[in-house]
């Protein structure tokens, strides 16, 4: 686990933005990057995503294999 300060992702949310308003992408502003989630080394993505694997049922499966859980 690795802790961001809350002034790193500002910038970080702020220069993505900055990059799509810059090529007239007004209309698809994007929310900040973290929190940001690994399972077993490989990027999952924000809390939408991981949500998004619990309700299709891959998650108990996925921590299982990486060793995080063992039920």
């Amino acid at each position: 686990m690795y802790e961001v300060s809350e002034e790193f992702v500002a910038r970080m949310t702020l220069m993505r933005n900055l990059g799509r308003t810059l090529r007239g992408d007004y209309k698809t502003l994007l929310a900040p990057l973290f929190p940001a989630i690994f399972i077993g080394g490989k990027l999952i993505g924000g809390l939408d995503q991981l949500i998004a694997i619990h309700v299709t049922g891959k998650l108990i499966p996925m921590l299982k294999e990486a060793g995080a859980i063992w039920l």
